[in-house]
């Protein structure tokens, strides 16, 4: 389940990878959001954004059957328990359904409908023979108790502003909630053993995770700790008003990890508080951490200020668990809002790539070890420094591959980009077309991957409109387009 377990620890005793080897990766039309996979028995189960449930065999990538729905399943991660996967789809003000599938053949169990249809971000948890989520509707929320095996209603809890992923420790289940406290309820009948108060002032989002006989909850003012029995406030580590939780916190080792979306990763004593260390991972982080054989994974995206015009870019880092320092990094060329899952010694993460015709993204499984060398980066992007909006312009590059390895290659500008083109033979020249729309100031760039998806670093080029309009006059732009080996030509002589 999300977070691997009943305590949202994300802690797994799997080993985990020490390089960032791909020994698979799994084309995912319309991508995978912040939802989280789940591995059991060789399996991987996970869904994408809109509708489709996977299954797929966990050691190669193979697809095992995969189930539409009409609904949208982009936040909420699925669970799976006595070979069944449960799983929640919203449809924006309609209705929201909590399934039950069948984990050998997706076949539908049974489904719950729940008036409203306001978009999921809680994860079900199964115990005991129920399934605990917590839903937004009827407003302002409650969570929902419903027996496994037949999606039958057990009990709603009383109305609590859109209850958080549950986690479940000696018959009680846990969660926050966005009226800025953190629940203690009785699993058998929901009552309301204790809650406790955040601070802040905007709208949290406080995740759980248990350990050790004590709840860690991500609010907007800090990382609380708090005694699991009777919900006392233990420490809290305060963090800036600039700042704020997304995730879910790690607990292992007699630690606690947690990110903030602004860019950072820290790890605390788990009965102190004290900071150990943190890392910056420079690019924002909505994937929660995950820890396993001393070691912690976690991916990330970038944002600018303007974020519709940088959206391409996101990494998968592995750091040690004890020290914080980095042990290796991916660079997906796709944003990371997924969470890591953990098992049989490999880590599996969902991408998705936002432009402007097309959703998609990749389920990618690391582990292993490989002699397999990464495409050289491409020295340079040819093609004119200056544009003119509304005018196509010819770009093109080329790179070699030291083992001879087919070649693929994903462009990225501010405005727009493509998936991953090819194969191409090493050293054959790429070429793309791009029409600008705005007068800002653009980056292209380009990274090369081979057929076994090592790449190389991305090749960069500035872009701009020229103080000088006559530069990228229509007559020389058209010129260009129509002839474009001119346009490389009076580049290299320098006169462009």
């Amino acid at each position: 389940m999300f977070h691997h377990d009943l305590n949202r620890s994300g802690y797994s005793t799997s080993t985990g990878p020490d390089t960032n080897n791909v020994l698979w990766a799994f084309h995912v039309k319309d991508g995978i959001f912040t939802s989280s996979p789940a591995i059991v028995n060789s399996k991987i189960y996970f869904n994408n954004v809109f509708g489709n449930i996977f299954c797929l065999d966990s050691d190669t990538g193979v697809e095992v059957w995969n189930r539409t729905v009409p609904y949208n399943t982009w936040d909420s991660s699925l669970a799976v328990d006595n070979g069944r996967v449960f799983f929640v789809g919203d449809f924006l003000n309609v209705d929201t359904c909590i399934y039950c599938l069948n984990a050998t053949d997706g076949e539908i169990i049974w489904s719950y409908k729940i008036p409203g249809g306001h978009s999921f971000d809680a994860s079900p948890v199964v115990y005991d023979g129920k399934v605990f989520i917590g839903a937004p509707d009827p407003e302002p929320g409650c969570m929902y108790c419903l027996d496994a095996d037949t999606g039958e209603e057990i009990w709603i809890s009383q109305t609590i502003d859109n209850p958080g992923s549950a986690a479940v420790y000696n018959d009680r289940v846990f969660f926050g909630a966005e009226d800025f406290n953190v629940y203690c309820l009785d699993a058998d009948n929901g009552t309301v053993i204790w809650k406790y108060k955040t601070g802040g002032e905007d709208t949290p989002y406080i995740h759980v995770a248990i350990y050790d006989d004590k709840l860690y909850a991500g609010g907007d003012d800090g990382l609380y700790c708090l005694d699991i029995e009777d919900g006392d406030l233990v420490w809290k580590y305060p963090i800036s008003t600039d700042d704020w939780f997304y995730t879910t916190p790690c607990v292992a080792y007699g630690f606690v990890y947690f990110a903030l979306v602004d860019d950072k990763i820290y790890c605390l004593d788990a009965d102190t508080g004290e900071k150990i260390w943190e890392y910056d991972t420079q690019l924002y982080v909505r994937s929660s951490p995950t820890v396993a054989d001393g070691k912690l994974y976690i991916g990330n995206f970038d944002s600018s200020e303007n974020e519709i015009r940088d959206l391409e870019s996101g990494k998968i880092y592995c750091l040690d668990a004890f020290s914080g320092e980095k042990i290796w990094e991916y660079d997906t060329a796709s944003r990371v809002f997924c969470t890591p899952a953990i098992a049989d010694g490999k880590v599996y993460v969902g991408t998705n790539n936002l432009f402007p015709t097309t959703l998609n993204g990749e389920m990618y499984c690391f582990g292993g070890e490989s002699n397999n060398k990464a495409p050289h980066t491409p020295k340079e992007i040819l093609g004119s420094k200056y544009f003119r909006p509304g005018v196509t312009f010819t770009y093109n590059t080329s790179t070699y591959d030291p083992e001879g390895d087919q070649l693929y290659y994903k462009w990225w500008w501010c405005e727009g980009g493509t998936d991953w083109l090819g194969p191409f033979n090493s050293n054959e020249t790429v070429e793309i077309k791009i029409k600008f729309r705005s007068d800002y100031p653009e980056t292209i760039k380009v990274i090369v991957q081979d057929s076994y998806y090592a790449r190389s670093d991305w090749a960069r080029l500035e872009v701009r409109v020229p103080r000088d309009k006559t530069i990228a006059s229509s007559f020389l732009s058209r010129l260009f387009e129509r002839y474009p080996l001119l346009q490389t030509l009076l580049m290299r002589l320098g006169l462009q």
